[in-house]
């Protein structure tokens, strides 16, 4: 994983995981609190990655500090499931593939709590790698195979402090790709996030009319458009 001012939330999930994996692997951005104590207090093995504005790279970082072959990513404000051990020892033991594990996510609006869920690729070979500034995507020519572990996520209810600079991270990215569907997606969903529903119409309006039959993410494009 990586992390920056996780303290709140990190032992949280690397206790869920512990018992799981046979390494940890936490690759620090700049945190100024308790998380690098955390995590070597977890037997994590803690590497620092100098902060350049790019997810990606980050998290290819992170990839490289591992040694098994086998990665599991998970994010600071995730914790695994009870199925998810079972679940990961059977599909290792399958042809090599790419797992997406569902991932259930609390989030607010209009002062309510609700709850969604989708289904991200988080357990692949070595060998694949991301791409993408923000929101970056799993590049690897592997099938895709959904598994029945769960990720519990509660991020979204601290989107507040994160969304200036997730619109940042997301309109450089769109200055190179104008065109591009997920990114408009994306940038929709953080619009929404912190309050400002016409903005969100508008990008998820063009994500809508830009998105091609084929791409991972034009279903989830269509659902949420088709029900706005």
């Amino acid at each position: 994983m990586i992390v920056k001012n996780e303290s709140r939330c990190l032992a949280r999930c690397l206790q869920s995981v512990k018992g799981i994996v046979d390494e940890m692997v936490v690759a620090d951005t700049g945190s100024g609190d308790d998380t690098p104590k955390i995590a070597r207090q977890f037997g994590a093995k803690l590497s620092h990655f100098d902060w350049v504005d790019d997810f990606a790279a980050a998290r290819n970082f992170s990839i490289h500090q591992t040694t098994g072959d086998w990665i599991l990513i998970l994010d600071a404000d995730e914790w695994a499931g009870e199925n998810l051990a079972g679940e990961i020892t059977r599909f290792i033991r399958g042809r090599p593939a790419v797992g997406r594990l569902k991932v259930v996510s609390d989030f607010r609006r209009n002062n309510q709590t609700f709850r969604s869920q989708c289904v991200m690729p988080r357990l692949f070979p070595r060998g694949a790698y991301f791409e993408g500034r923000i929101h970056e995507q799993l590049i690897s020519s592997l099938p895709r195979v959904n598994l029945r572990g769960e990720l519990w996520h509660d991020g979204y209810l601290e989107m507040q402090k994160k969304g200036d600079r997730n619109l940042k991270l997301l309109a450089a990215e769109l200055k190179r790709d104008p065109d591009n569907a997920y990114l408009l997606y994306q940038l929709a969903a953080e619009h929404n996030s912190i309050g400002q529903p016409e903005k969100a119409f508008d990008c998820l309006q063009k994500a809508f009319a830009r998105a091609k039959p084929g791409d991972p993410s034009s279903p989830n494009i269509a659902l949420v458009w088709l029900s706005y």
